[in-house]
């Protein structure tokens, strides 16, 4: 998981969580999630982007 600083409101956060496993060549990533955080409090999902292959070694 992984905190931001909003772009357009630096005082909102943008928070980001990524589902990896292990495979044979490393790492991969098999799901991510982006949350934008308002000032106010308010919670909405970021537009979903695809998981792309990472590898670790």
């Amino acid at each position: 998981m992984a905190v931001w600083p909003g772009k357009s409101d630096p005082s909102a956060e943008v928070l980001t969580i990524q589902v990896r496993h292990p495979s044979d060549a490393g790492w991969e990533t098999i799901g991510r999630l982006a949350v934008y955080r308002r000032t106010d409090g308010a919670y909405s999902q970021l537009p979903e982007r695809p998981a792309t292959k990472s590898v670790d070694t």
